[in-house]
């Protein structure tokens, strides 16, 4: 990525960050589906939802990134 200017520079971290968090919440919700999973034999849908929803607003971030040229 090369530029005059830091706006791509910042543009590449803010996503990076928000990588970060969506693996962190993601990996949160994951762990917490085993665990109710292994309580009550079943896991609530609304946890399911919640899991592919960060997941494909995930996909959708990585997709930036790699319009930014930002990813190998």
């Amino acid at each position: 990525m090369r530029s005059d200017t830091v706006g791509p520079w910042l543009d590449r971290d803010r996503l990076e960050r928000r990588v970060r968090r969506f693996e962190l919440a993601i990996a949160a919700l994951r762990d917490r589906a085993v665990y109710r999973h292994a309580v009550t034999g079943t896991t609530p849908p609304l946890l399911d939802r919640a899991i592919k929803d960060f997941e494909t607003d995930l996909a959708g971030v990585r997709q930036q990134l790699d319009e930014l040229g930002c990813r190998g």
